[in-house]
């Protein structure tokens, strides 16, 4: 199904090769295989390309990717977006199965340039895109509200093989914009109580349409309502309505059918709940080490260094 537009004000964000070829495969509703390689994304209309590769990509060891307009369109369901609008650039690192989706919000020159989205919104909507055990940094050279950063996640693990539903990528952006007015009420400190919130409401909407019963939207405003509750959050009219228009337009995509989903937005939900702050990746995350971080080499080469690492240790 298409979804409503996000409007042309809103800021792109980062992605990858515009005129590179890139895998053909059948639409996949969430990442099953281990991202086999770091990857840096950069906005086609970043101003300072060789800074944002220093700040996301020290030693020149992930694939470098670009993003343009087009992109836009593909991943977001955005039309008219010019390449000078894709501003933002991200990092995409592996991370180790079952840690879900980590983000990092990096401060470009001393300064926060990602004006409206938190990293747990981030998080958020990459779960509900399909997104799982990935490490995301996101940055921007200058101010942009960087609702629309995660388009170079979706082209990057694209490039790796795993091509995620754009109806699915489409609604998690929307869900993303959703949250903006209950984000600015509720307060960072409270950005990941309210991602989390909205998460498990996503999987209670999934769990129940997979049993037969897709939820009518006063259903899911009562359910959201109980998430938010239980959180202690309290959010305006204004600020919920957004969420369940959206959440109900989320029921009606693929990864709703989807039984991992349920399992991958309940775990990320536990996480979110516990995450404050624009870093939720630690230095101790042992994918995010740097040896992880500029690993090169297939998946499958990781684990056995990985493996070999732990058995010398005890040699």
């Amino acid at each position: 199904m298409k979804f409503i537009k996000l409007t042309s004000s809103l800021i792109i964000g980062t992605v990858l090769l515009g005129a590179t070829s890139m895998p053909i495969s059948a639409a996949t509703q969430t990442q099953t295989k281990q991202l086999s390689q770091p990857y840096v994304v950069i906005g086609s209309g970043n101003s300072d390309k060789s800074g944002m590769l220093d700040l996301l990509d020290p030693n020149s060891k992930a694939k470098q990717l670009t993003v343009n307009g087009a992109d836009g369109d593909q991943y977001l369901n955005l039309q008219g977006v010019s390449d000078s609008a894709m501003i933002s650039s991200v990092s995409v690192a592996p991370a180790e199965p079952g840690s879900g989706t980590l983000v990092n919000i990096e401060k470009y020159d001393g300064n926060n340039n990602i004006t409206k989205v938190t990293s747990q919104q981030y998080a958020m909507a990459a779960t509900m895109a399909g997104v799982n055990d990935v490490i995301i940094t996101v940055s921007s050279n200058q101010s942009v509200s960087g609702e629309s950063a995660l388009a170079g996640v979706y082209k990057a693990l694209a490039s790796d093989g795993t091509n995620l539903d754009a109806d699915n990528t489409s609604a998690a952006n929307n869900l993303l914009s959703a949250t903006s007015k209950a984000q600015e009420e509720v307060g960072d400190d409270k950005a990941g109580k309210l991602s989390g919130a909205v998460t498990e409401t996503a999987s209670d909407i999934a769990s129940a349409k997979q049993k037969g019963n897709e939820m009518s939207s006063t259903e899911i405003s009562n359910a959201l309502n109980n998430n938010l509750s239980n959180n202690n959050i309290n959010i305006s009219v204004t600020a919920r309505q957004p969420i369940v228009t959206a959440l109900q337009d989320f029921q009606e995509t693929p990864i709703a059918s989807n039984k991992a989903f349920i399992k991958n937005a309940k775990n990320q939900a536990d996480n979110l709940k516990k995450s404050t702050g624009n870093m939720m990746a630690k230095a101790n995350d042992f994918l995010n080490s740097e040896d992880a971080t500029n690993l090169r080499a297939s998946a499958d080469g990781f684990w056995n260094k990985v493996k070999n690492f732990f058995a010398n240790l005890f040699s």
